[in-house]
């Protein structure tokens, strides 16, 4: 029995690499190791991409149908309302500073959901992550990051390059529209109307 015991014993210390742990070489060199680097954007980016590989769901949105509530559930929102409210930011500055990932999946500008306000449905552009595995939830504070590629927007919002190319000069389109019925000057969108400002004065 204690020879079966002995050789037991043998096998683990051989896998461990014996008794003795290895030297942990140089004093400052663990006190180094100890103290983590803060994560740069483009390290967030890789590692929300891997964790969308490895998670179920993969990297597809998905909707949700609108769903009717009970008369208990809509009881039951209603006296919760005021606690979800009381904490919630109202304002950009309120919210700058505030929790990050942020836990309000409600606000418009949260890249958790998409609500359809024609049909009520729901888009989890995440599928496969939860709010709190997010590396970036708010677009106001992607926007604050300043200029980024078509690639680094896919990721962000979980789209392809084509698709976010194709939602930007939508927007330029609409923009344009919006400007040219207002009466104002089309060119604002180029900035030449800046340079032309910016001369005059």
């Amino acid at each position: 029995m204690t020879r079966e015991k002995d050789d037991a014993g043998e096998g683990r210390r051989k896998r461990s690499g014996g008794l003795n742990p290895p030297s942990p070489g140089r004093p400052g060199e663990e006190r180094r190791r100890e103290v983590p680097e803060p994560p740069r954007v483009s390290d967030l980016v890789d590692e929300e991409e891997e964790l969308l590989k490895q998670r179920p769901g993969g990297l597809k949105p998905r909707s949700i149908a609108k769903k009717r509530l009970t008369r208990q559930e809509m009881i039951q929102g209603k006296e919760l309302l005021p606690y979800m409210e009381y904490r919630r930011p109202h304002t950009r500055s309120e919210c700058r500073d505030g929790i990050r990932p942020c836990p309000y999946v409600s606000c418009r500008f949260h890249l958790y959901l998409d609500v359809n306000p024609r049909t009520g449905t729901l888009k989890l552009n995440f599928p496969g992550l939860e709010v709190w595995e997010m590396p970036f939830t708010c677009a106001l504070d992607v926007s604050d990051m300043g200029g980024r590629t078509l690639e680094e927007v896919g990721q962000i919002l979980n789209m392809t390059r084509e698709r976010v190319r194709q939602l930007e000069a939508s927007a330029l389109r609409k923009i344009r529209t919006a400007i040219e019925r207002s009466g104002e000057d089309a060119d604002l969108l180029d900035g030449s109307s800046e340079e032309e400002g910016g001369e005059e004065e």
